[in-house]
């Protein structure tokens, strides 16, 4: 399953982050395959695409940092597979308003 894994710094805690990402490079825990993390100009902020079925290495992941991170966590679809979620529900969302 893919997860869309969003992050900010605490501004009070930057330096230590920064130290922190120098030192480990932020690679996530076994069972977790990290597809592409970017990174925002300016703040200390970013987001990664990963993919796992072990929510157990996720949660473990986000509390490594959790002391000088937040995270917001979210599943993810492709476009194939959204795109297959809104052809199953074509007759939800082209019917008439208010019928």
């Amino acid at each position: 399953m893919l997860f869309i894994v969003s992050w900010t710094a605490y501004p009070e805690h930057r330096d230590t982050a920064i130290k922190r990402f120098v030192e480990t490079g932020g690679k996530p825990p076994a069972g977790i395959t990290l597809l592409g993390r970017w990174h925002a100009v300016g703040p200390l902020a970013g987001f990664a695409l990963a993919e796992t079925d072990d929510l157990q290495a996720l949660s473990t992941w986000t509390m490594e940092w959790s002391d000088l991170l937040h995270f917001e966590v979210h599943p993810a679809l492709t476009d194939d597979q959204f795109g297959q979620s809104l052809a199953a529900n074509q007759a939800y969302w082209t019917r008439p308003p208010g019928s």
